[in-house]
This record gives structure tokens, sequence and C-alpha cells, in this order.
């Protein structure tokens, strides 16, 4: 009992570090308001207002684009606590993030990583820059609940290998259960399981953990169904990027090429990332990511050859990364949230073995690897801060990211929203129009242009807007308000005239 009690003490202290920590680093960001999509999960989102009981068949449907039921179900808790307040949901984006961090190291130590290793993995991806989006955007905490799920669920299952048990393999999948039911970003964690297995698993026990992996897979493409539908529905599937799947396949090394390089080196994360299409395969901005690409699974493939436990971490990694890499075509193509809930998998191996060099130094060497480590901390700390202050100035953020990629849509996107909270009518609808230039088939776009119309009194092509959304995103959450505003419209005898996208 003494031995336990002891444990939840050191656990709770390292949560309190870590949450200290993020506070410190993410404070520049706690006087920011509702950025973008915020809009739409928070002010605009009517079950939120609801009685629970009423509200409850509406957190269970698909919203917005997405089937995230438990998500959904915190926003309704957060709502309750904090209304129109932003500074609430940041603090408990903080905390969870935080958690994030705890889970990890709980994680990597399960996974054989010595409890030096384990929290430097932990301090890694809570210092990482590419976290800024995920922790600061307050709607982004259904990327950290399925993070911190998922890492829970990785320790448990861990765990249970280790020592079977029933209560252990039902948390397990209970966990992970609450990870997919918050996003489905670790859809393949049942082939991160598997791995697991092979790597952490003894020999006699790998055909006894098949049922419950199998009907963890069940859940898994169950989720991933109702998600896709969702997806679908409400325009978050779009038409392939470039215009053809080949075009979408030769953006993708430069894709995967810098989700790597930015898990390594991030001086450049940068919100609403839209990289211009690639019009031949010879173009080196194809075959030269591909080719560090190639090199970067060369590398890790030798590692697992030389340590097998190493695997577990690659699955990690590509388990995340693989949904999100255009199989199916999203509205987005990158994203640093996207990276987030992959960091684990690349930050445990580095910080594994910078613990192994530090273990092999003598001691002036150890001391100088220890400062340079220390120094990469700081300049990450840094970069994070600075990229924090971002979400407190929507329009330094969305203006970064429109300068980067000038010809995408997403930081034009976010730009027009914060212009529309702003009440400058004419610059967010210039900045919707951006967004649809690059893409016409943004239904949530054209709804959120109709809004701006309307509001200036331009009813023709307010009903034009609302009809191309309703269109393209006919189970968007303002379908049912863009209807009667669109039957209210015709009986005044308005006529749809062309906005000019």
């Amino acid at each position: 009992m003494r031995g336990a009690a002891s444990g939840v003490k050191r656990r709770l202290y390292v949560f309190a570090a870590a949450a200290i920590a993020a506070f410190l680093i993410y404070a520049p960001s706690l006087r920011g308001g509702f950025v973008s999509d915020d809009l739409i999960y928070l002010e605009y989102n009517p079950t939120l207002r609801k009685p629970l009981g009423e509200a409850l068949p509406a957190l269970l449907a698909p919203y917005f684009a997405n089937w995230a039921p438990l998500h959904h179900a915190f926003l309704y808790a957060e709502w309750q606590l904090f209304g129109m307040a932003p500074l609430g949901y940041r603090v408990a984006n903080l905390l969870l993030f935080a958690a994030c961090a705890c889970a990890l190291a709980a994680a990597a130590r399960r996974a054989g990583l010595t409890a030096h290793a384990a929290l430097l993995a932990a301090a890694l991806l809570l210092l990482h820059p590419a976290a800024v989006e995920a922790v600061a955007w307050i709607n982004q905490s259904k990327t950290l609940l399925a993070l911190l799920f998922g890492l829970l669920a990785l320790e448990r299952w861990l765990a249970h290998l280790e020592e079977p048990s029933d209560w252990r393999l039902l948390a397990a999948l209970g966990l992970a259960a609450l990870s997919l039911l918050s996003k489905p970003a670790l859809v393949l964690l049942p082939a991160v399981f598997a791995v697991a297995l092979w790597t952490h698993g003894s020999p006699g026990g790998r055909r006894r953990e098949l049922p419950p992996l199998a009907a963890l897979g069940f859940l898994a493409l169950g989720v991933l169904v109702l998600g896709m539908r969702a997806q679908a529905s409400q325009g978050g599937i779009v038409a392939w990027y470039g215009g053809s799947p080949g075009a979408t396949a030769r953006v993708m090394p430069g894709v995967l090429w810098r989700y790597l390089r930015l898990a390594l080196l991030p001086f450049d994360p940068v919100h609403g990332v839209d990289p211009p299409p690639i019009a031949h395969w010879a173009d080196r901005r194809v075959w030269l990511p591909a080719l560090g690409v190639l090199m970067a699974a060369a590398g890790a493939a030798l590692a697992v050859r030389r340590q097998r436990r190493l695997a577990l971490a690659a699955a990690w990694w590509g388990a995340a990364l693989l949904p999100v890499v255009q199989l199916v075509p999203m509205t987005t193509v990158f994203a640093d949230r996207y990276l987030v809930v992959a960091l684990p998998g690349l930050l445990a191996p580095v910080a594994w073995g910078l613990d192994a060099a530090l273990s092999r130094a003598r001691a002036a060497g150890r001391a100088a690897l220890a400062l340079a480590i220390g120094v990469a901390l700081a300049v990450f700390a840094a970069l994070t801060a600075r990229q924090a202050a971002l979400w407190a100035e929507p329009e330094r953020l969305y203006a970064a990211a429109t300068a980067a990629y000038p010809d995408g849509r997403m930081g034009w996107i976010g730009l027009g929203a914060e212009r529309q909270i702003q009440r400058d009518l004419p610059g967010a609808a210039q900045a919707y129009l951006r967004a649809l230039r690059a893409e016409r088939g943004q239904g949530y776009v054209w709804l959120l242009l109709g809004r701006v119309r309307l509001a200036q009194g331009r009813l023709g092509a307010a009903l034009h807007d609302l009809d191309e959304g309703l269109r393209l995103a006919p189970r968007h959450p303002d379908a049912a308000w863009a209807r009667e505003q669109t039957a209210a419209l015709r009986a005044q005898g308005v006529r749809p005239e062309a906005d000019e996208p």
C-alpha cells in the first residue's frame, strides 16, 4: 500500500510539473479568444445550450463533418462551466496536454525506456512547437483527448502483455475506445497493439490476445465508416488535391517529408498548410523529398533490425500519419495537429537514443551532451512560446499562413472568420472568396460567406451562397438555419446572384 501511495504521489508531482511548464510556455496564448472553427463548435452550436436530456441525441450524432461523440460531450461539459469565456477552454486544453505528456512518459516507461528517457520524451512533446496548433486552438481538444486516451490505452496494453490480467485488458480496450470516440486520429490503434504483441508479448500468449484485438479492430472499422460518412455528408471529403489522384500523389512526398522534418526541426510551423500542386513527376519537389523519406525509412528499418522493440514506435508514427496522407482526399492536406498525434512515435526513440548516448559517454562527453539537450529544449520552449503568442492574435496567425501559402485555402478561411468576428464584413467576404478561389467545393465556407452577405444586405448574393453551401454540405450544423434563410429570401422575391469567387 505504501509503495502504491508513493507511486501515485510521484505521478501527481510529474503532472504538476508538466502543467506548470505548459502554463509558463503557453501563457501568451491564454488571452486569446475563439478562433476560426471555434465559432461553429461553440458560439454557433445550439446543442450546447440545451438541457442534457434534450441535447444527448445531438451529442451522439455527427457534427460539423465529424463523428466524435466524446469530444462533443466534452465541449458540452465545458460550455456548462465556461460559457462564452475562452480562458476556461484554453486552460482545459493545457491540462489535457500536460496529461498527454505524462501518459507518454508512462507508456514509454512501460515499453522499456529508462525513467530518464521516458521523462525526456515527455519533455520533448511538452515543449514541441508543432503541438501549438492542437493546444492553443480550443476545438482541438478532440486531438488532445484522442492522444491522451490512445497513449493510456497503449500503456495498459503493454502492462497486460507483461502480466496478463482481465482488468488490464478491459482498461486497454476501454481507453482505446475512448480515443476513437474522441477523434478517429488513431483509427489504426489496433495495428499498433498487434505490433506491441510481437515486440513485447510472449510467444505463448499471442494467440490468446487475437480475439480482443479483432474486437477492437471491428470497433475501429465502425468508427472509421461513421466518420467517413459524416465527412462526406458535410463537405469534408473533396475532389483530389490538384484535380486527380496523380496530382495528389505528387504532393504527398513533400507532405511526408514536412511531417518528418517538422518533427525533428520545428522551426516553421504554420497554421493552414496548402502546398502548391505539382505538374510533373520529374519535378524535384517530388523526387527530392521522396528520396529523403526513403532514406529515413531505411534508417528506421536498420534500427528496428538491431532493436526489435523500436518497431512499436515506428508503428505508432505510421499509424497516426497514414489516415491523413490523402488515401481518401480530405479538405486539409497537411496540418500541425495531425503531427502531434504521431510525435510520440518519433520522440520516444530519440529520447531512448540520447539516454543511451549519455549512459555510454565519459564524464566530459556526458556533460557536453546534457548541455546540448538542455539548449535544444530551451530553443523548443522559445519557439513554442512565440508560436503560442500568435493564437492570441489571430490576424497575425492567419496572415502568416496566407503569406506562406497565398494560394491555399486554410489561412484565408481563418482570416475570414476572424474578420467576421471583428465585424469587418468586406474584409471577411474577400477572405472567404480567396478561399473559394482555391477550392470551390467547401460547403461550409459558402455558408459563412452567406452569413456575411446577409449582414451586408446583399440578399441576392446571400441566397446564391447559402444555396451553394446547402448543395455541398446538406447536413452541416448551419444547414437548418440556412434553409430557413433561403426560404425567407425567396418569399421576399429575392433571386440568387452569383458571388465572385
